[in-house]
């Protein structure tokens, strides 16, 4: 390479530039599919973390900055709103598409437990366990979560039949009940237990044991001065709400 002749048959810098350039324009834009790809491994990255979604838009970013020559992650567009839409109405409802299909062919128990959201709304959180033959272990996961209009035994019952009866799971699926120890969920003469008894007689009801040890361990505590509570809670204020803490 060091003769005259060599040198000269040698492509000039410009030349192979431009049949790069010539190349990648006959491949073509990267495929459709290899860009949801692209927008559902970070969305499921996200969501399986529990990371801010508010993350994507300086992750994305960046991802074209450590790989520039990526040709398909040059034409992904994915921000918070997209990406709170694939996990929200893609990931969610095609997760519990495949739920409630399971919930129709097995028997299954609810855990609910009502509460308020930032906007002084009521919502009840409905939980589900049940036996998965095909992973062979025991599940829990989300069902759904319920706008009650009333936190009151009648309103939450209607709630939960309503929501099943939407879904079409079959009542008589339905073979366990729990939930804390509150009047409006166990109380002996009008509460939700005794409404899903009325309506499902083979339902099994188990009061919450985490509730229950929560109001011996509360009232166990009376019998201490309330400055160590205070104390305590002071101590966990200051170490979880600094980073540099932690």
């Amino acid at each position: 390479m060091k003769s005259t002749k060599h040198r000269g048959k040698l492509p000039q810098y410009d030349d192979i530039i431009t049949a790069r350039q010539a190349l990648l324009s006959y491949i073509g834009p990267a495929k459709k599919e290899d860009i949801s790809n692209y927008e559902m491994v970070v969305c499921s990255l996200i969501a399986e973390r529990s990371l801010p979604i508010s993350h994507v838009d300086n992750l994305i970013p960046t991802m074209r900055r450590l790989h520039p020559k990526d040709e398909i992650l040059k034409q992904v567009k994915l921000g918070r709103t997209k990406a709170t839409s694939i996990i929200k109405d893609g990931f969610g409802n095609g997760l519990k598409k495949m739920l409630v299909e399971k919930l129709r062919t097995t028997f299954f128990s609810i855990v609910i437990d009502e509460t308020t959201d930032v906007t002084i709304e009521s919502q009840l959180a409905v939980m589900v366990h049940y036996w998965d033959s095909a992973e062979f272990k025991l599940i829990v996961d989300v069902l759904d979560f319920v706008v009650c209009k009333e936190a009151t035994a009648d309103g939450l019952s209607v709630s939960v039949l309503g929501l099943l009866e939407n879904l079409k799971i079959p009542f008589e699926r339905l073979i366990g009940f729990s939930a804390d120890t509150c009047n409006v969920m166990f109380g002996v003469n009008h509460s939700v237990s005794t409404i899903l008894k009325e309506k499902i007689p083979s339902i099994v009801l188990v009061k919450c044991s985490c509730h229950s040890c929560h109001l011996v361990a509360n009232y166990a505590s009376k019998a201490l001065p309330d400055q160590l509570e205070t104390i305590l809670r002071m101590i966990f204020a200051h170490f979880s709400r600094s980073s540099s803490r932690k």
